[in-house]
C-alpha cells in the first residue's frame, strides 16, 4: 500500500489513497455500482489512549543535531504537502495547480497526476482524511553534502475517514484493520529539497504497540 494506504495510503492515505478507495468497488470490475445510503454524520468517538500510545520520551537521543534538523525539515515538508493535498483529494479534480503541488513535493509526481485523473473519472472524493496524532523519526541517513533519506513514523487515526464515489460512501479498502495505526513516510532530498517517496501502513498493531 501507499499514501491513504498512499496514501492505501494518500496515499492517503497519499492521491494514491484515492485510487485505492475505488479499487475494491464493483464499478472497477465493470459492474454497475450500487448507491449506498450516506453514513450517519455522527462522529466516531476518539480513539482510546491504549491505542494511540505516545512517542518514546528518549527517541531523540540516538540522533545527532544535524540528523534532528534534517528530520524537522523533512517533517515540515511532509506536513505542508498534506495540507496542500487535502483539498485536492476532497475535490478529486485535476488542475494545473494540483500538478504543480505534486511536482514540488513528490518524487514520482507523474504517477500522482495519473491517479488524480483516474479519481476524477471515477468520481472519488476524500471528504475526511486521516488524522495524524504524533510523529517521531524512524530513521535518518545523511550524506556529507546534507542530502539523504528520512523515514517518519506517524501515529495516524483513520477512524473518521470518509471517502465517497459518485456520492456513495465507500466502505471497502478505505480504513486499515487497526484504525489507529503507525505509518512510515519516506522522504528523500532531490535538488536540495525534501520530497515524498512513499507511505507504508503498519497495519499489524496500534500505535501503542
Amino acid at each position: 500500500m501507499t499514501r491513504v494506504w498512499r496514501q492505501v495510503a494518500v496515499a492517503l492515505l497519499t492521491v494514491s489513497m484515492l485510487a485505492a478507495a475505488g479499487c475494491g468497488s464493483s464499478a472497477q470490475k465493470g459492474e454497475p455500482a450500487s448507491p449506498r445510503p450516506a453514513a450517519p454524520q455522527t462522529a466516531p468517538s476518539s480513539p482510546a489512549t491504549e491505542e494511540t500510545g505516545g512517542p518514546p520520551t528518549d527517541w531523540k537521543d540516538k540522533y545527532t543535531a544535524d540528523e534532528l534538523r534534517a528530520y524537522g525539515t523533512a517533517l515540515s515538508r511532509w506536513q505542508r504537502y498534506q495540507q496542500l493535498t487535502e483539498p485536492i483529494d476532497e475535490t478529486g479534480k485535476y488542475t494545473p495547480e494540483a500538478e504543480e503541488v505534486y511536482r514540488e513535493y513528490v518524487v514520482t509526481w507523474q504517477t500522482s497526476v495519473i491517479q488524480l485523473r483516474n479519481a476524477e473519472k471515477a468520481g472519488v472524493h476524500v471528504e475526511v482524511p486521516p488524522e495524524p496524532l504524533w510523529t517521531i523519526a524512524e530513521s535518518v541517513e545523511l550524506k556529507a553534502d546534507g542530502s539523504g533519506t528520512v523515514v517518519i513514523r506517524q501515529c495516524t487515526d483513520y477512524s473518521k475517514v470518509r471517502v465517497t464515489k459518485n456520492g456513495a460512501v465507500v466502505e471497502d479498502g478505505v480504513k486499515p484493520q487497526h484504525v489507529v495505526t503507525p505509518i512510515l513516510i519516506r522522504m528523500v532530498t532531490i535538488g536540495g529539497k525534501w520530497k515524498y517517496v512513499e507511505t507504508t501502513v503498519e497495519d499489524k498493531k496500534t500505535c501503542a504497540g
